[in-house]
């Protein structure tokens, strides 16, 4: 099964669906990846709802089948199990992750914080709280 065409192709999916289909262990997760996303795309085409409904549909299941990709598991993508053995265990040690330095400073965050300065580039006004919902 070849995976269809996206508006928006994501580069480690696809490149990751390229290079495990050697591997016959990956492969079966590549297949079955691709089997379940058409499925669930497939499913939300057959619904009768309205546009509306049937558009938020279409983006969850995108969001859904983006995340649940065998790209995004360490134990499951080839390059990453590639990459931990080329460089002895290093690359998926805590601290390279940015989600781990997130974790020891208590909060995650999927910017680059050092790029802001306080009053530069970053401002701060006093404010109030407008509603609060009891």
């Amino acid at each position: 099964m070849t995976p269809r065409p996206s508006r928006r192709p994501i580069a480690a999916t696809a490149l990751f669906l390229r290079g495990m289909a050697a591997i016959p262990w990956f492969d079966y997760f590549r297949q079955s990846y691709l089997i379940n996303s058409r499925f669930l795309s497939d499913s939300i085409e057959t619904l009768e709802a309205e546009r509306a409904a049937k558009e938020r549909l279409r983006f969850i299941a995108r969001q859904f089948s983006d995340a649940m990709s065998p790209a995004n598991f360490a134990a499951t993508n080839p390059e990453a199990l590639k990459l931990a053995l080329d460089t002895k265990g290093e690359s998926p040690h805590p601290g390279n992750s940015p989600a781990h330095r997130g974790c020891a400073k208590g909060l995650i965050s999927t910017t680059d914080e050092s790029v802001f300065e306080l009053g530069k580039n970053l401002a701060v006004t006093e404010g109030a709280v407008s509603s609060r919902m009891s």
